[in-house]
């Protein structure tokens, strides 16, 4: 069940509406065909009642999004990029990889040794927040212009 500050979250920015209007398309570049992925999977986390799948869906909305190939160190580089993407101000860009950092720590504790924590909500709170910015930003680069995930 989505919270109101969720619903919130996906009716501002033009909502939905990008992932409908990629649905819509009858070709995609390879970077429309990322994120049409990226949102499914970001569904696929906002949809869920357990928040630690929320969590990883989210981290893999972002990281099949983003991420070049396997070899590059995941979790600086997705901090790197989100940031880049989501936020202007510096201040705000250490935030955001301080968040991706903290939601890979909730994600290894839970998945590798079974961990659960409350402090989980707040974390994935910000993180929704950072996949959204991510998604919508990468959507205007495509209207844009932008076809690879290099451009």
């Amino acid at each position: 069940m989505l919270s109101d500050r969720e619903l919130q979250m996906l009716g501002s920015s033009g909502g939905l509406g990008a992932a409908s209007e990629l649905l819509r398309r009858d070709e995609l570049s390879s970077l429309e065909e990322q994120l049409l992925g990226s949102y499914q999977f970001f569904a696929r986390s906002i949809r869920s009642a357990d928040i630690h799948e929320r969590l990883v869906f989210c981290l893999v909305s972002l990281e099949s999004l983003l991420l070049k190939d396997s070899t590059e160190p995941i979790g600086a580089t997705l901090g790197n990029r989100v940031a880049y993407l989501a936020f202007k101000p510096k201040d705000d860009r250490k935030q955001a990889r301080d968040t991706i950092k903290a939601a890979y720590g909730l994600r290894s504790r839970f998945l590798h040794h079974g961990q659960r924590s409350s402090e989980n909500w707040k974390v994935l709170a910000d993180l929704q927040l950072l996949v959204w910015c991510a998604l919508q930003n990468v959507f205007g680069r495509i209207k844009s212009g932008c076809k690879t995930q290099q451009d």
